[in-house]
């Protein structure tokens, strides 16, 4: 049986906080044939209080540029957690998926100094290890899904990337064959994206309880006090079209410059270098002006934009890029130490001036997703806030709040 289409088969739910509660939908278990491929730059903590959120952020989103131009845009359900990722792919194609993660690797390395752990196992070797991978389709908006994941698997690749990089159930490639352009698609060409109030922040929470259905309650549970708190998605969404401003600054055309011509000669870096700005130039005039172009009208590309972000997902875990007030925080904050002390949960929450968004496009008319996180690395200071609550001898570091102001 052909299960490469397994992905685009699923249905989709509209209501990610139903789907959690197991009210709209269900997980699919990922066919026997699947893997799971996993992402995680070492050192991701200390790379971010250098400021290097942005690259951290680029090299993880390539990773998912080149998996997606490997696998086909519309056939890998994946995550994307700041500082790693996580994908589920056909085993039919390891070893496309194995030189695009090794590009990665080697682009992590040599553009930025950043040490990218990769690592493809399959499912079967997950379910021998009493975790699975299941997935579920949800509506990211009336142009895309995004994927949510339950069942511990893709946690588990995670940690055993972290912890056993030599375990034999890793996939391993020789004589990996050479990818062209791995990374096409992926683009960073916006400023810092202030919220439509006082911060952004981002969240995620772990439910701690003994079974999975009491989980799933907490999570729903979850779900509702964060709307209860901060409002409906249009209301608290992080990225709002008339704040999205395209940026000329140096640092963020060059971070996306060097992950797109890496391994490409000096002609090429030179003229993607001027490509970028000419593109920059183009896109300011075209979505003041209206025109179509390369298939889109692009006075519509900011409202698409905004809806093609998504600002809350699942993998076993919630997590939220949101948009409030210091007020809301500390109301929420206040709920989830309730939460916590009565062992419901664990989690981390680091708030920001701004938000910070990588591009995957597809097409520039509709089908075009846009990962968001916290300006200053959001994700992975939660995430380290979290594993320091869940382990109370090893302190998350604090990550200052940079002014609205601050140079993008």
């Amino acid at each position: 049986m052909d299960t490469e289409r397994f992905y685009q088969n699923l249905p989709v739910t509209d209501d990610l906080g139903k789907l959690i509660r197991g009210a709209d939908g269900s997980f699919t278990p990922l066919p026997e044939d699947w893997c799971v491929a996993v992402t995680d730059v070492r050192g991701s903590t200390r790379a971010l209080l250098d400021g290097l959120y942005k690259e951290v952020n680029l090299v993880n989103a390539g990773t998912l540029m080149a998996l997606l131009n490997v696998c086909g845009h519309e056939a890998v359900p994946f995550i994307f957690g700041g500082d790693g990722a996580a994908a589920a792919v056909p085993a039919s194609k390891a070893e496309g998926i194995l030189a695009a993660l090794a590009a990665a690797r080697a682009m992590a390395a040599e553009e930025f100094g950043l040490n990218l752990r990769i690592g493809l196992i399959s499912v079967p070797a997950l379910r021998a290890r009493g975790a699975d991978v299941r997935v579920a389709k949800v509506r990211l908006s009336e142009h895309l899904t995004q994927a949510a994941f339950s069942g511990g698997g893709v946690a588990l690749a995670e940690e055993l990337l972290k912890t056993r990089p030599a375990d034999p159930d890793w996939f391993a490639g020789s004589r990996l064959p050479p990818l062209k352009n791995p990374f096409v698609g992926l683009e960073c060409r916006w400023q810092r994206i202030p919220g439509p109030h006082e911060e952004v922040v981002a969240l995620i929470v772990q439910a701690t309880g003994e079974s999975e259905e009491e989980n799933q309650r907490t999570y729903g549970t979850v779900m509702e006090r964060v709307e209860a708190i901060y409002g409906d998605a249009a209301t608290c969404r992080p990225v709002t079209p008339e704040r999205m401003k395209l940026t000329f600054a140096a640092r963020n055309l060059r971070c996306e410059h060097r992950v797109r011509s890496f391994g490409r000669g000096l002609w090429y870096r030179l003229w993607y270098f001027l490509e970028v700005r000419l593109a920059v130039l183009g896109g300011v005039v075209l979505m003041r002006t209206g025109l179509r172009f390369l298939g889109a009208k692009w006075d519509n590309y900011k409202p698409i934009a905004s809806l093609n972000t998504g600002f809350h997902k699942f993998d076993d875990q919630v997590r939220f890029v949101i948009s409030g007030s210091r007020a809301q925080r500390a109301e929420l904050t206040a709920w989830l130490e309730e939460m916590a002390v009565e062992n419901r949960l664990v989690y981390g929450l680091h708030p920001s001036s701004a938000a910070f968004i990588t591009c995957l496009i597809t097409d520039y008319h509709t089908r075009h997703v846009h990962l968001v996180d916290g300006a200053d690395g959001g994700y992975t200071m939660a995430a380290a806030q979290l594993k320091a609550r869940a382990r109370p001898e090893s302190p998350a570091p604090a990550v200052p709040v940079r002014s609205s102001a601050a140079k993008a």
